[in-house]
């Protein structure tokens, strides 16, 4: 991941952001764009805010769609893509897909336990689907939590904690 970052890997690139309207993902967005890359971001703004995103309105290397990712990739997608070659014609493939879309933090797990399962399943397993099938070729970086660690004995937790 640090070679996509620090050696400019992402310039003229297309990017795939799902959760883009999330902390992380808002934060990811801003800087691919930084780097040069052409950006499609996909939320549903479950979670995410369009807040978030709105500094990014006039940008013609954004492109956002509102889509539940838990629902068949290949339409919404598709469409995001002819949206895009139509004002990019050079933008005719998607490079790396990061997957960030999910509920985050214990409350919202807990308020919406079946889309929070079903975003980091059949969201995952579509996303995946579509890229195989359309852009083998495409990195996928699928994001996880913290909450893979369990309960932590130390808050907060330092980049160094175990």
């Amino acid at each position: 991941m640090e070679d996509l970052i620090t050696d400019h890997y992402l310039t003229n690139k297309t990017v795939l952001i799902t959760g883009a309207a999330g902390f992380i993902g808002s934060h990811l967005v801003d800087k691919c764009l930084e780097l040069g890359a052409i950006v499609i971001g996909v939320d549903n703004f479950i979670t995410g805010r369009q807040i978030n995103l709105k500094h990014l309105d006039d940008n013609p290397n954004f492109y956002l769609v509102e889509a539940d990712v838990t629902q068949t990739s290949a339409e919404y997608l598709e469409l995001a893509l002819d949206q895009l070659q139509a004002s990019r014609p050079e933008a005719n493939k998607i490079d790396v897909l990061f997957h960030l879309a999910s509920p985050a933090s214990p409350p919202a797990y807990q308020n919406q336990p079946i889309a929070t399962y079903l975003v980091n399943s059949l969201g995952t397993h579509n996303l995946l689907s579509f890229i195989q099938s359309q852009f083998p070729e495409a990195r996928f970086v699928f994001a996880s939590t913290s909450e893979v660690y369990g309960d932590p004995e130390v808050h907060p937790q330092s980049e160094s904690y175990w």
